[in-house]
């Protein structure tokens, strides 16, 4: 139980970002266990055209200051088609808007991946699709994701 609460604050660290998480710690955002969380992850996620497993060990649901949700989990791709593999590593469900890397995203669900560096001019890349698989968001490492000087999810924008 330790084991996969800790997990899911790691996952929930590192998807607010790094730095300015000192809003994590001082109660701005809760992390939701119990049955609120084991209700809210679903068994599957659709991208796509295809239901993708998710992992609820590898999840995390976060209730912002404004009192909304969102929530983070890594999906399991194993099994799907190479190009499936290699562009998504997990999804998120928002109930308000959110900022990523800079960019707004509104209520709704999404994929996102990470494209790993290649070569050491490459950046590692996080990369948000719509769930048709359309790109929405592509950030580097200094433009908000990885940054020591930025976060890549910001807070939520108030939603009225």
């Amino acid at each position: 139980m330790l084991r996969r609460s800790l997990s899911r604050t790691c996952l929930a660290v590192a998807l607010l970002g790094a730095t300015g998480v000192a809003t994590l710690a001082q109660g701005h955002f809760e992390i939701i266990t119990g049955k609120s969380f084991i209700g809210a992850v679903p068994r599957d996620f659709y991208l796509e055209g295809n239901a993708i497993p998710v992992e609820k060990r590898n999840a995390v649901l976060v209730k912002t200051p404004e009192r909304r949700r969102a929530l983070f989990a890594l999906i399991a791709t194993a099994g799907f088609a190479s190009q499936l593999q290699q562009k998504y590593s997990g999804m998120l469900i928002l109930e308000g808007r959110l900022a990523i890397c800079g960019k707004n995203v509104g209520i709704g669900s999404y994929g996102f991946g990470i494209r790993r560096q290649r070569s050491p001019e490459q950046q590692t890349q996080l990369l948000v699709y719509n769930q048709a698989g359309e790109q929405m968001i592509a950030c580097s490492h200094g433009e908000g994701f990885g940054d020591t000087r930025a976060e890549a999810f910001a807070d939520y924008d108030r939603v009225l």
